[in-house]
């Protein structure tokens, strides 16, 4: 049986609902009390561990979605996000190893500072945000451990993204949309790391990955290519910065967020999508 830890992420319940879709056998985790428990959910929290409810089945495969991913977060709350994100996510680790359970951790781009492009999986660690470094101290632990995968990740979208959608409703209005043009993106489908995380487990792969787009765009020019494949006006798109507009961010936005993407190409032949690809299998898809 497989366990995902943190039903409510993005990747947690988009993977939850394929493998639902495909019979796979699973239950997933969540924090959220107010969730009642079903055959296939359970309530677990990383800021209160108990790993008690693990005995009760035989585990196979875990993936490890849930954290505190705020930059902001991570920084004013630095000690419950280190909690989570750190002490109680590698005690999870260590007792799923101890029972040969093959553990995925999710990691991210931010264990870089974004000064290169396309970072090789073998290049030196160098996060500037708390998240980031949080990440980097369960990456460096995690050796210690048989049977485990890390994946580092960039940016992950999927059908009912919130900017992407009310840019795409005010475009196909006809209204302005007025994305960052100093704020950049490598961004993947979450298709693709559906795909990525099923091949992974189903080839028994460990070891350190990494995958992102094979480019590094501004949120404007992601709405142009939204644009485009919409076959609307680019004049609706009113390019400002994120220096103007109020938004507070811990640093300063890297314009390089991608990574070299070759030991997943290489492992799984897998390929980064270009931006007009990703956004086709996101809206067009069958």
């Amino acid at each position: 049986m497989r366990l995902i830890i943190g039903c409510n992420s993005l990747i947690g319940s988009s993977l939850s609902n394929n493998w639902k879709e495909n019979s796979i056998k699973h239950i997933s985790t969540t924090r959220r009390a107010t969730i009642l428990p079903s055959n296939n959910l359970v309530y677990f929290d990383l800021e209160h561990p108990n790993f008690d409810f693990l005995d009760r089945y035989e585990i196979c495969t875990a993936l490890i979605c849930s954290s505190i991913s705020s930059l902001r977060e991570c920084r004013e709350n630095n000690n419950l996000s280190r909690l989570i994100n750190v002490d109680s996510t590698i005690r999870l680790i260590e007792y799923l190893s101890r029972s040969g359970v093959h553990v995925i951790f999710l990691s991210t781009n931010q264990v870089f500072d974004g000064t290169v492009p396309k970072r090789n999986v073998n290049d030196n660690v160098c996060p500037i945000t708390s998240y980031g470094r949080q990440k980097c101290e369960i990456e460096n632990l995690i050796n210690n451990f048989d049977k485990c995968t890390v994946i580092r990740l960039s940016k992950v979208l999927d059908v009912n993204n919130k900017l992407v959608n009310s840019w795409l409703s005010n475009i196909l209005t006809d209204k302005n949309i007025f994305p960052f043009s100093d704020m950049f993106i490598s961004p993947i489908s979450i298709f693709q790391v559906i795909d990525i995380i099923n091949s992974i487990i189903d080839n028994k792969i460990y070891g350190l990955f990494q995958f992102s787009c094979n480019e590094d765009v501004s949120y404007a020019l992601f709405a142009e290519k939204l644009v485009d494949i919409f076959q609307k006006d680019k004049s609706l798109i009113v390019p400002v910065s994120y220096k103007d507009s109020g938004l507070i961010l811990d640093v300063e936005s890297p314009i390089n967020t991608s990574m070299d993407s070759s030991t997943i190409i290489d492992a799984l032949n897998i390929y980064p999508q270009s931006i007009l690809d990703l956004i086709r299998s996101l809206y067009f898809y069958d």
